[in-house]
């Protein structure tokens, strides 16, 4: 298993939104706007993830998209723009000192408390199957281990396969999810230096688990995706086994016989 971690921080002053133009991220728990010069300074530019921290009480951390540069004068450096959803992601809904650090991961390994890290386990010289966990950890519970049970069972069965993950943790005072959640079509490889290794070639096939605040009603497991011939062969299995075995080795179970049957 491979991990990153680098360093770089501004000191910045978290503000609200600059209204109408910003109405884009007036709801945007995980998203924020900031000066292009400041990001640049520290590596990171617009689309990429930040680590924003609060000043006055560094238990308050969590990551962000840029999704924007600030309208501001570009004269004002430190700024930094949230809606009251991305304030309150650091535990107020009032403007803020804060820092703007780099580096978005921490290094695997700790046992316990508020963490956030990659993890890939990747030959680096095959394409033919990748599975990833973006919200793994308690971010949304077990996608982690669903992803490691497939990965583990394709290549006992001879598959070659890669996997990417990330884990988040959260305490009492904010939950993994408030803490690290950040929309999957979101995430950068400039951020995610092993999810960069992964996106730099094609796979045949590749399979990415998320969860669900699941509703009354709803069902326990949703397929979706291209590949038409894995999603019938998953889909007419789930129900029944679903009902029999809620396990990790659910989903291995009904992945690994459809790909089986694909070509290689």
């Amino acid at each position: 298993m491979q991990h990153t971690s680098t360093a770089a921080a501004y000191d910045a002053r978290i503000l609200k939104l600059r209204l109408p133009e910003q109405d884009s991220l007036k709801n945007a728990a995980e998203r924020c706007s900031a000066n292009l010069v400041s990001l640049t300074n520290i590596g990171r530019a617009v689309g990429q993830q930040v680590r924003i921290k609060r000043g006055d009480d560094p238990r308050f951390v969590a990551v962000y998209t840029v999704n924007q540069r600030n309208p501001d004068d570009p004269s004002r450096a430190d700024i930094v723009r949230a809606g009251l959803a991305g304030r309150k992601r650091l535990g107020t809904s009032d403007e803020l000192d804060a820092i703007v650090e780099a580096t978005v991961l921490d290094a695997p390994g700790e046992p316990a408390g508020v963490r956030f890290f990659e993890v890939a386990d990747d030959a680096g010289d095959q394409s033919y199957f990748v599975v990833i966990a973006p919200h793994g950890g308690m971010i949304e519970q077990h996608t982690d281990e669903q992803a490691t049970e497939v990965i583990s069972q394709f290549r006992t069965a001879g598959f070659p396969a890669s996997l990417w993950m990330c884990k988040g943790f959260g305490d009492e005072t904010k939950g993994a999810s408030d803490r690290w959640h950040i929309t999957s079509t979101d995430l950068h490889p400039a951020s995610f230096p092993l999810l960069g290794s992964i996106m730099s070639r094609r796979f045949f096939y590749g399979v990415a688990f998320h969860g669900f605040a699941r509703k009354e009603g709803e069902a326990n497991i949703y397929i979706g995706g291209a590949a038409r011939c894995v999603r019938f062969h998953a889909v007419e299995q789930a129900h029944d086994v679903f009902l029999r075995q809620q396990s990790n080795r659910l989903i291995a179970m009904l992945l690994t016989p459809a790909l089986e049957n694909l070509p290689p």
